[in-house]
């Protein structure tokens, strides 16, 4: 079942948690897939430069912009419509395909670029850090207002608005993300 929302027809809403969860998980993992390129490469320099990267990058992706999204996307989501939720299987598949297509964007630029591999694997594997602390965030902001958050599963490339400046927050923009009260979440 399908029906309109703000804009028009929705996909089956997901757990927002659930997606920045296993996409950092699998961003972390697929990260350090980097460093055995990034010791042949550079040795043990190259795995001090992914770890530092890492550490950079996601400290910075988290406080700069995701933290600062999450806090927009649940300033004021609007109640959950009646459509469909997307299993977690289904979550995680897509979640599965988008870090994938990441992950090979990476090794490309890696390749034509002849960026260090330890460089790459250290900001893809730290923005997946980031994204497992905005999912810690959300999950404690679930509980400590007694709801379940929602959000359409799309990429956001312009939005509308007044203050929209014709740029979306990609997976973060606050007009997707949406609230069930307890009595609606089972």
């Amino acid at each position: 079942m399908r029906t309109s929302g703000k804009n028009g027809a929705m996909r089956p809403l997901a757990s927002p948690i659930d997606e920045y969860r296993f996409n950092g998980i699998l961003e972390v993992a697929g990260g350090l897939l980097f460093g055995p390129a990034a010791i042949a490469v550079d040795g043990v320099a190259g795995v001090v430069a992914l770890l530092l990267c890492l550490a950079f990058v996601g400290t910075w992706m988290y406080l700069v912009a995701y933290r600062r999204f999450a806090r927009r996307a649940v300033r004021r989501p609007a109640a959950a419509p009646a459509v469909d939720r997307e299993s977690i299987w289904q979550t995680r598949r897509r979640a599965a395909l988008t870090v994938t297509g990441l992950l090979v964007f990476a090794a490309c630029v890696a390749v034509i670029t002849h960026m260090p591999p330890g460089l790459i694997g250290g900001i893809v594997a730290g923005n997946g850090v980031a994204l497992l602390a905005t999912s810690r965030w959300l999950s404690r902001w679930e509980h400590a207002h007694d709801r379940t958050l929602l959000r359409e599963p799309r990429w956001r490339w312009s939005r509308a608005g007044k203050r929209s400046w014709g740029r979306g927050r990609g997976v973060m923009d606050p007009q997707d993300f949406y609230v069930l009260a307890p009595s609606e979440s089972s």
